[in-house]
């Protein structure tokens, strides 16, 4: 690591969750359409979703759903691009994640929050 990348990253802070939410929600320096995700405290840009992707994404979902609605009751959700909360440092936005009931209780934030 050379000396100027060194002093940049001794002057890191990881964002808490309460800064997270201040910065989007009260402070308006970002909004939800902004391409960020908050990974382990540090605020990241995301890439654009080209098709691609899309498809991918697209596909994964299908089969995740016909497989999880075979059960005579649902074992557990798909979500697909959705924020989860992840302690005090981190709501990434996975591209798909297959959550029971009680994770997608505790991981997905509450509406409005």
């Amino acid at each position: 690591m050379s000396v100027p990348e060194a002093l940049l990253h001794a002057r890191e802070r990881r964002i808490t969750a309460e800064e997270y939410h201040h910065a989007i929600r009260e402070a308006g320096i970002f909004s939800e359409k902004d391409r960020i995700e908050w990974l382990d405290g540090h605020l990241v840009a995301m890439p654009p979703i080209g098709p691609m992707h899309s498809h991918c994404v697209s596909d994964l979902t299908d089969l995740f759903n016909r497989r999880l609605y075979s059960f005579d009751h649902l074992p557990a959700r798909v979500s697909v691009q959705n924020p989860i909360q992840l302690g005090e440092y981190g709501k990434p936005q996975p591209h798909l994640i297959v959550l029971s009931e009680r994770e997608r209780a505790v991981k997905h934030p509450p509406l409005g929050g």
